[in-house]
């Protein structure tokens, strides 16, 4: 067990201290790090048992706030913590694919590291301490890692780069931008921006070393203090590899098959032809060695020849095909076929408020009115598997692709809709979160949502060999596994929306970078073209099957008479005109129906019981109650106005139950406001209505 051990240190204007032994002492590497009120925990527990193989690292990242972080009470029924909310996922992921590529490529033992917001500052994002304190945990556990890791967030702000920008700084920042890495490379980045340059992003990726390097220098000091001794791998099994030769040109064609279902059947086939030949106890080597063999002749094809897997070039995209109103029911449909890859993305439109999802977590409960959700279902790849929640994965790549559009959608004062994109995947075969990126921005348009313009999305590759490398363009999904980085960028003609890069290998640097995202603005570029060439304006009106909102501005002291007593007024508007309402604290309305006459004539409605009557105005209102010398008319100002039986008609009127009845319809002018604000009214001149 560690002795106590607190350590402050400043960045970014900002103190952050760091607490190890007090917490979690049976754990093998815990720590509580604090930066303004924000403090997060982090434990580690790994399994020390050398003699469990595993031909995979198992390693789970947890990150969990709990709600009493905020001050606050869980909703539901239970009132306590239950399934991770989507940030908290997207947090958890943040955290696995940082630290993931810095374990020993020997050490495959079960790893689990769970991190707690315990107090969250309501100014102050939590994944750069809760990245600091898993990081520390793997270093004071001593586990066999490459370097340490550590991240920051950066912010633009009048063309100034700032360092852990607080959340109001980022309301005001045109980028948020999140960097990960060593104290030398990059290992990670994620971006949401305002159609940035390339440049500028790659100076904000720059910018962040610096803090990196800071976060780093602090973990090292702590393990020195600390006197962690790292612990040792046993000797590795030497790996006997077995000879393939005869089968060297078998593999070689199976490679060149360009469809991916082919070229996987013919592989297996090899591979079964090879395992036959040799004993079981080496089944596994000559699996390994097969799989080095496809993995050495791929990368050489493309650093050495610049021929890729289905025969491009280093930069050409592939096929794509767009239809665009697939779906006859939706409020907007579009299919992007790139290649093997295909996302049928549907848009639907909901009423402002009623269908807005409501978060609730620590941090307090709000809004979202735009949603986009990714389906990756196991046939997409041929394969077997459950149905059910989305799993993290989903959950990741459908957040990248919500990024993608955060800069280029409507305000709500000017299209007062949820918006909900649901993305399927039927086919995969490499870059499916960008596909769905290209059919969403194609469904909004068809949908008739009033976006800027197209936003389209591309995923690139590497291939790196010492000093040599070839970045890839629109990568195939072999590409992405036998290759060294994984680069999706999305935004629109004038720059970059969403980024997301995770690096396998040391040693990318600026000039690597910098290839990487031009070659995906040529891309970027390419795909726009076709895109625009099926729809390059939003649809002039949206679906008729899609609800019409119509909105209103009242003035706030009036909002209580379109309630009403006990909600009165506010019902019956809303089940004479069948229509939903909303009504926000500044006196916006905001009226929903299935028929756009409906909300018309209820906004009506509302602004005749909003209105001060005046002299000569019109209105249309029930007979509440008749005496013998007048009637009381409802009228929809929420008052009653006094008919006397001389306005009723030019002619003498001997009986007014000749000429009124109760509940009767009346058309009726205000005639005379008296200074007790009493209205009178007149029927004269006007017709009646039964």
């Amino acid at each position: 067990m560690s002795d106590y051990l607190k350590h402050s240190f400043e960045l970014g204007q900002k103190t952050y201290e760091i607490e190890n032994g007090y917490f979690a002492n049976q754990a093998d590497g815990s720590v509580l790090v604090t930066v303004g009120d924000c403090q997060i925990f982090s434990a580690l527990v790994w399994s020390k048992d050398f003699q469990t193989k595993n031909d995979f690292f198992p390693l789970r990242v947890d990150y969990i706030n709990k709600y009493y972080a905020g001050g606050r009470i869980p909703g539901g029924f239970l009132k306590r913590e239950s399934k991770p909310t989507d940030a908290e996922i997207l947090k958890s992921r943040l955290i696995d694919r940082t630290i993931r590529p810095t374990f020993h490529k020997d050490f495959n033992q079960e790893v689990q590291i769970t991190t707690y917001g315990l107090s969250l500052d309501p100014q102050i994002e939590s994944d750069v301490p809760a990245l600091l304190a898993s990081s520390l945990t793997i270093a004071l556990a001593g586990l066999p890692t490459k370097f340490i890791v550590a991240g920051v967030r950066v912010g633009l702000i009048d063309n100034n780069f700032v360092l852990n920008p607080t959340k109001n700084e980022l309301e005001q920042s045109s980028l948020d931008l999140f960097v990960s890495g060593s104290k030398e490379n990059v290992v990670m980045v994620e971006a949401l921006s305002q159609e940035i340059e390339e440049d500028v992003m790659l100076d904000a990726i720059e910018f962040a070393k610096n803090g990196i390097k800071t976060l780093i220098e602090q973990i090292e000091f702590v393990v020195k203090k600390q006197k962690i001794q790292p612990i040792k791998l046993p000797t590795a099994v030497k790996k006997n590899p077995v000879d393939i030769t005869k089968l060297t040109k078998d593999i070689d064609k199976a490679i060149s098959i360009i469809n991916k279902i082919e070229r996987n059947q013919k592989l297996n086939e090899v591979e079964s032809s090879i395992l036959s030949s040799v004993d079981e106890e080496h089944h596994d080597d000559a699996k390994e060695t097969l799989h080095n063999y496809i993995k050495t002749t791929i990368r050489n094809n493309v650093i050495k020849n610049n021929k890729r897997i289905d025969g491009r070039d280093l930069t050409t995209v592939r096929p794509i095909d767009i239809k665009i109103g697939y779906l006859k029911r939706t409020h907007g449909s579009a299919v992007f076929k790139r290649g093997e890859t295909t996302s049928l993305s549907t848009v639907t439109l909901g009423s402002s408020e009623r269908d807005a999802q409501i978060i609730d977590d620590a941090n307090g409960e709000y809004r979202d009115k735009f949603l986009l959700h990714y389906n990756f279902p196991s046939f997409s790849t041929g394969e077997c598997g459950f149905s059910g929640a989305p799993k993290r994965r989903e959950i990741g790549h459908g957040n990248l692709a919500k990024k993608s559009f955060s800069s280029i959608l409507p305000s709500v004062n000017d299209f007062p809709y949820t918006i909900r994109i649901v993305s399927e995947i039927f086919d995969s075969n490499g870059s499916s979160s960008m596909a769905t990126v290209c059919a969403s921005s194609l469904a909004l348009m068809n949908a008739g949502v009033p976006i800027k313009e197209h936003v389209a999305g591309i995923a690139m590759g590497l291939i790196k060999d010492h000093d040599d490398f070839a970045v890839l363009t629109d990568i195939l999904g072999d590409e992405d596994h036998l290759g060294d980085m994984d680069f999706k960028v999305s935004g629109t003609a004038n720059g970059i929306t969403a980024l997301q890069m995770d690096i396998k290998i040391e040693g990318i640097n600026r000039n690597i970078m910098h290839d990487a995202l031009l070659q995906a603005k040529e891309g970027r570029k390419h795909i726009l073209n076709l895109m625009n060439d099926v729809i390059s304006t939003p649809a002039k009106e949206i679906s008729q099957f899609a609800p019409r909102i119509t909105t209103v501005k009242i003035h706030p002291n009036k909002i209580k008479v379109v309630i009403g007593k006990g909600g009165a007024n506010i019902k019956e508007i809303t089940e004479k005109y069948n229509v939903d309402i909303d009504i926000d604290d500044n006196g916006l309305i905001k009226v929903s129906s299935k028929v756009g006459t409906d909300a018309d004539q209820a906004c009506q409605h509302i602004v005749n019981m909003t209105t001060d009557p005046e002299v000569g105005q019109i209105y249309e209102g029930p007979i509440t109650k008749i005496l013998e010398f007048g009637a009381f008319v409802q009228l929809p100002i929420g008052r009653d106005g006094f008919l006397h039986i001389s306005q009723i008609s030019d002619e003498h009127v001997y009986d007014i139950n000749e000429k009124l009845k109760l509940a009767q319809v009346v058309k009726v002018k205000i005639a005379e406001i008296d200074r007790q604000n009493r209205i009178k009214l007149t029927l004269k001149d006007l017709q009646t209505s039964d």
